[in-house]
C-alpha cells in the first residue's frame, strides 16, 4: 500500500462570498482548480487500538520544503492533518498513534488550500492503510475538517457551492501557464471573511447564466468568453489592507498575463499566460522581487 502521496494546491478561478450561515461558515460560489504545486505527505507510523475512548495521538513532523517554518508554530491539535486523522479514527471507532512527516512547499495563509490539501491527503492515506472508506464517507469527514477539504479530495476542476462541499465536477483541461506570486504575507481566512462583513441577511442571487459560463470556461478552455465574469470578492478588501498585492496583480498583467486574480482569501496572486515565452519572461523578472514566484500548470 502507498504510504506517501502528493497534496496538490488549488486556485480559485472565481469566488463569490454569499450569506453567513448559522454554523459560522459562509455560502459561496467558487470555481476551483488543482494546480501542479504540491506538499508531500508521508505516513510514518500506524499503531491502531480497539479503544475508541482513548484520545488518539497524532504527530506531524515537518521535515522540509520552502515553507517549513510557516507551520512549525501550529500545535498538533490545530493542524488540519491531525483534525482529519482524529475524525477518521472516530468514524472507524478506533484510536491509537499515527505519525506523519510533511514536506511543505505550499505557503500557509496564501489562499492555495495547502492545509486542506494536506488533510485530504492524510484521509486518503489512512483510508488506504487502515480501513477503507468510500468517497461519500471521506467527503463527510472532509467537510467537518475544513470547507476546502471536500474539493481537495475530489480534485480536478469543480464548481463549488454551500461552504464548498457541494461540488459539481467539470471535465476539461485549461491549457494556460500559471504564474504564482507570493510576497510572504500570511492572511488568516477568518480575518479575511471578517473584512467582508457578510451577515445572514446578505442577499445575492447567483444566476444560472453565471454557473453556465463558469462551466463552459473549463469545458471549452477559452478565458475570453468569461473574463468579465471571473472575480474574487476578497480582492477589494484585501488590496485595501495590503496595497502591494494590487501592485503584483498589475505587474502580472503588465508582464503579459491574459488574466490575473487573487486566489482564495490571499495572499497569492496568479496570472494565466497563453504563451510560454511570456510566462518564462515574467517568471525571470518577478522572481528577483518576490519571495515565491513559480511557474506551474493545471492538472
Amino acid at each position: 500500500m502507498e504510504t506517501a502521496t502528493r497534496a496538490f494546491a488549488k486556485i480559485n478561478l472565481h469566488l463569490e462570498i454569499l450569506n453567513k450561515r448559522d454554523d459560522g461558515y459562509h455560502n459561496i460560489l467558487g470555481l476551483f482548480a488543482n494546480i501542479g504545486l504540491f506538499d508531500l505527505l508521508k505516513l510514518d507510523e500506524i499503531n491502531i487500538i480497539n479503544d475508541p475512548a482513548k484520545i488518539p495521538d497524532v504527530s506531524i513532523n515537518i521535515t522540509g520544503g520552502d515553507y517549513k517554518e510557516h507551520i512549525k508554530h501550529i500545535s498538533a491539535d490545530e493542524n488540519l492533518i491531525a483534525k482529519a486523522s482524529k475524525l477518521y479514527l472516530k468514524k472507524i471507532n478506533k484510536s491509537g498513534r499515527i505519525s506523519f512527516s510533511l514536506i511543505k512547499n505550499i505557503p500557509a495563509g496564501g489562499g492555495l488550500g495547502g492545509g486542506s490539501a494536506d488533510s485530504a491527503a492524510a484521509l486518503r492515506l489512512l483510508s488506504d492503510n487502515i480501513i477503507r472508506l468510500n468517497e461519500t464517507e471521506l467527503a463527510k469527514i472532509g467537510k467537518e475538517t475544513g470547507a476546502d477539504v471536500p474539493f481537495c479530495l475530489a480534485g480536478g476542476y469543480g464548481l463549488c457551492e454551500g461552504i464548498g462541499e457541494k461540488i459539481e465536477k467539470i471535465s476539461g483541461k485549461l491549457n494556460y501557464y500559471i504564474l504564482l506570486v507570493n510576497n510572504g504575507i500570511q492572511i488568516e481566512t477568518a480575518a479575511a471573511y471578517g473584512l467582508l462583513k457578510r451577515g445572514s441577511d446578505y442577499n445575492r442571487k447567483i444566476s444560472e447564466n453565471t454557473r453556465s459560463l463558469l462551466k463552459q470556461f473549463i469545458s471549452k478552455g477559452n478565458i475570453l468568453n468569461v473574463k468579465n465574469v471571473l472575480k474574487n470578492d476578497f480582492e477589494e478588501k484585501v488590496f485595501d489592507l495590503y496595497p502591494e498585492l494590487g501592485i503584483i496583480k498589475n505587474r502580472l498583467y503588465g508582464s503579459g498575463a491574459v488574466f490575473a486574480l487573487l486566489s482564495g482569501s490571499g495572499s497569492t496572486l496568479f496570472g494565466l499566460f497563453d504563451d510560454f515565452e511570456k510566462a518564462s519572461s515574467a517568471l525571470n523578472l518577478l522572481k528577483k522581487e518576490y519571495k515565491m514566484v513559480l511557474l506551474t500548470n493545471f492538472l
